[in-house]
């Protein structure tokens, strides 16, 4: 019994040492290799041929053919990365002079790819295509490979990037940087409008590793949305969702310097719930907030605001500019002060970022109830 577990376990580890020598799963070798922006003329029977180049530099391109010949056969056309994923959606056709193409893709400079062009032929029967790979370079769009975040695409403020989604489980990530807190406005959508709708979902991350997710479903033209941010270095993730692999799009953001503005209170008032017998605060009038999300209410007894009565945060509609008064109509137990005295109170705005923490300004100076 024994020399057999030993027997088998020499054989185990015979074959993981044999494993480690066997190579990966390559693309074919390539029969001929290419230059981009030159134009190539092929004769195709039943065996498919296999072609490669080499981006000279970052940018983007695509590869374009158009058949020569009408024997109604089926021609197509696929482009490859150097592990053999497809990168961009399998071009075909089969009319005279019709002319198929694959969709846009970036890339790195020194990334070589495969194309792989076969006719659905006979022996005895030809189809002839031309052929050219046609590449511009560029620094407008994704830098693939941008499939995390440590290889994140740098954003510029105010400049657009394009990008495209090749394969499901691909994302693509974009990251900036904000020396001050920001209004930041991002804008995500297709590089071209179809009228077709595309699905993606696009999500912002900290360097706390805190996400939200900003756009998720359809997208059919460009979207905007604001957020507030802090000083820090931010993530945009790009998905496919449905419908949107092989579809362009374009991504951006655009920061200004931005600060909750110190409001002033005007008037303080103060009621008395005849029910319960106690003393509330019910509104605040004030003016020169600004643009809030929601405000930060202290009261006290006393005007250096020792032994707080309240301290509360209160959420408005996001985006409020200009906001006159703060009742408490939705909230009266939670502004009671229980006396009918003086009470010393003072606001400050806030805008909430997009992980759900507050950014505060500064509180106003400290008015009374009388």
């Amino acid at each position: 019994m024994k020399k057999t577990l030993k027997r088998l376990l020499a054989g185990v580890l015979v074959l993981a040492f044999i494993c480690q020598f066997i190579p990966a799963k390559q693309v074919k070798a390539a029969e001929e290799e290419i230059n981009v922006n030159q134009t190539y003329s092929y004769t195709l029977s039943g065996e498919p041929k296999m072609l490669k180049f080499t981006a000279p530099e970052d940018g983007v391109f695509t590869v374009d053919a158009v058949i020569n010949s009408d024997d109604e056969r089926l021609f197509e056309m696929l482009l490859l990365d150097s592990e053999g994923h497809q990168l961009a959606e399998t071009a075909n056709g089969r009319n005279q002079f019709e002319k198929v193409s694959t969709t846009e893709y970036a890339t790195k400079g020194g990334r070589y790819f495969y194309i792989k062009l076969t006719s659905y032929n006979t022996e005895d029967i030809k189809k002839d295509v031309t052929l050219t790979v046609n590449y511009t370079a560029s620094n407008e769009w994704e830098n693939e490979l941008n499939d995390t975040a440590d290889a994140a695409c740098k954003l510029e403020n105010g400049k657009v990037k394009y990008g495209v989604i090749t394969k499901d489980e691909s994302e693509d990530f974009y990251t900036f940087k904000l020396d001050k807190t920001s209004k930041v406005v991002l804008e995500f959508g297709p590089k071209t409008i179809s009228g077709n709708y595309e699905y993606w979902t696009v999500e912002i991350l900290n360097d706390d590793g805190e996400s939200h997710q900003l756009y998720g479903g359809s997208v059919s033209a460009v979207s905007k949305e604001t957020v507030y941010l802090k000083k820090g270095t931010y993530f945009l993730k790009v998905k496919y969702y449905i419908s949107s692999r092989y579809v362009p799009y374009k991504i951006s953001y655009k920061a200004e310097k931005f600060a909750v503005k110190q409001p002033t209170v005007s008037k303080v008032t103060v009621k008395k719930n005849s029910i319960w017998n106690y003393y509330f605060i019910d509104a605040i009038k004030m003016k020169g907030n600004g643009e809030v999300s929601g405000f930060t209410v202290q009261a006290a007894s006393n005007k250096k605001l020792k032994s707080k009565l309240v301290n509360r945060d209160i959420n408005v509609k996001a985006g409020v500019v200009g906001k006159k008064k703060i009742s408490t109509k939705e909230e009266v137990y939670n502004f009671n002060i229980e006396s009918n005295k003086n009470c010393y109170v003072r606001v400050r705005g806030y805008v909430t970022d997009p992980f759900g923490k507050n950014i505060y300004g500064k509180y106003s100076k400290v008015k009374s109830s009388k």
